[in-house]
C-alpha cells in the first residue's frame, strides 16, 4: 500500500503550513510561493531541471514535484504576502526553484510550533525596489473576502478594473496570472472545509467549483493532491 500523507497543517492570514510525512504528488504548479524543508528533497519540473537539498523555494506559477522521506514542513505563502517577496527578492529575475539559504533551513527545524514558522522566517527590514500596484493589491485584498463564486470577471468588476489589465499587472508584479490566485483561493477554501470534516461534495459547493470533479482536477493541478490524499491528513 502506497505512503500517504500525514501530519498537521495550519492556516495563517496568507499561507498554509504543514508538517508530517510526504508521499505522492503529481507535477504541478500555483500562484503561491513553496518553501519545504526536508532531509535531501528532490525536486523536479516538467523540463530537466533534478537536484536534491535540504530546502527549496519555489516561485509561483513552476511547474514541480517533490520527493522526500521522513518528515518535510511546507509553507504555500500568498504570491503578493511581505514573506513570499522576501523569499525570493535576491533570487535573480529569472530563478524559478531556488534552494534554501542554510540559515532557514534551521530556523524551520528548530520551531517547535507549526503555526510560528512563518513568523521565524519574517524579515520585516527588508526593502523592496517597487511596490504592488495600488489596483493589483486592492484584488487581492478583495480575494481574500470572498467563499464562493470567485471568478475574475467578479473581482474585475468589485475592483474597477479590466481583465486584461488585472491580468498583465499580476504576471508583471507578482508572476503569476490573476486566475491562478483565484483558483488558489479557491482550493485554499476547500482544504479548509475538508479539514473541517466537509463532504467533497460541500466543499466543492463551498468553495465554488462546478462539481466534485472540477475540484478533483483542480486540486491535483494545483497542490498536486487530490481532495482524497489531503483528508488522511490529521488536523491538530
Amino acid at each position: 500500500m502506497p505512503m500517504r500523507w500525514q501530519g498537521e497543517y495550519y492556516f495563517g492570514q496568507a499561507w498554509i503550513a504543514y508538517r508530517g510525512v510526504s508521499a505522492e504528488n503529481h507535477l504541478h504548479a500555483h500562484a503561491a510561493v513553496q518553501l519545504i524543508v526536508g532531509s535531501q528533497v528532490r525536486m523536479t519540473d516538467d523540463d530537466s531541471y533534478d537536484d536534491q537539498a535540504d530546502g527549496w523555494i519555489v516561485c509561483s506559477g513552476v511547474r514541480h514535484r517533490i520527493e522526500a522521506t521522513g518528515l518535510v514542513t511546507i509553507l504555500l505563502i500568498d504570491p503578493d504576502a511581505h514573506l513570499a517577496r522576501s523569499l525570493t527578492s535576491t533570487s535573480g529575475p529569472k530563478a524559478q526553484i531556488i534552494p534554501m539559504p542554510n540559515d532557514s533551513v534551521e530556523k524551520v527545524r528548530a520551531t517547535k510550533e507549526l503555526e510560528c514558522v512563518a513568523d521565524e522566517l519574517e524579515s520585516p527590514d527588508i526593502q523592496f525596489s517597487g511596490s504592488i500596484d495600488p489596483r493589483l493589491r486592492k484584488a487581492l485584498a478583495y480575494v481574500r473576502t470572498v467563499d464562493e463564486k470567485l471568478t475574475l470577471e467578479v473581482v474585475c468588476n468589485a475592483v474597477g478594473i479590466s481583465p486584461s489589465r488585472l491580468r498583465a499587472l499580476s504576471h508583471e508584479q507578482l508572476g503569476t496570472p490573476f486566475s491562478k490566485i483565484v483558483l488558489w483561493r479557491k482550493v485554499s477554501i476547500a482544504c479548509q472545509l475538508l479539514a473541517a470534516g466537509a463532504s467533497l461534495s460541500s466543499a466543492a459547493a463551498g468553495s465554488g467549483f462546478a462539481d466534485q470533479a472540477h475540484l478533483t482536477r483542480t486540486m491535483k493541478d494545483t497542490i498536486g493532491l487530490t481532495p482524497g490524499q489531503t483528508q488522511t491528513i490529521d488536523t491538530r
